[in-house]
């Protein structure tokens, strides 16, 4: 008599496998972006007190990076971190939401910025995608808008 498997029952493996393998990668993929945005929080808080520094030295914010006293080679910034720094606040976009953390003294009007709202605090922008909302509501559920619930601080 032989034994192995029926072609069923190899079915049914490889169904599993499948289901077990939909729910995880998606799972998955949102872990590593949450711990990629988890890594830059230190670095846009850095960014944000040396613009607070130049510009109680200056008058003025720079969109210069180099004239803040950062040292950017030992700022340990991975290759798939972007930072955009404008006159009001340092944006992070990486391969999910985009995250952002506004100066005190914003020299343009954006409604991302407002004082009352998100001064120094961390923003996070969902906007996009049901993954990227569910990213940022995962650092905090405080919605800073009311007709925009994706964007939260914290």
């Amino acid at each position: 008599m032989k034994r192995g498997f029926t072609l069923i029952e190899l079915l049914v493996v490889v169904l599993i496998i499948g289901i077990l393998a939909a729910v995880a990668v998606p799972q998955y993929q949102k872990a590593v972006i949450r711990a990629r945005i988890a890594r830059v929080l230190p670095m846009l808080k850095s960014i944000q007190e040396a613009q607070e520094r130049f510009y109680m030295q200056n008058g003025h914010y720079t969109d210069n990076k180099e004239d803040l006293d950062i040292d950017w080679n030992n700022a340990g910034i991975e290759a798939h971190s972007s930072f955009d720094m404008s006159k009001y606040k340092v944006w992070y976009t990486g391969a999910g939401p985009g995250i952002h953390r506004c100066y005190e003294h914003p020299s343009e009007a954006d409604d991302s910025c407002r004082p009352e709202a998100v001064h120094g605090k961390f923003v996070c922008n969902g906007y996009g995608s049901e993954r990227n909302k569910e990213i940022c509501r995962s650092f905090s559920t405080d919605a800073v808008y009311d007709w925009t619930p994706h964007f939260t601080y914290w």
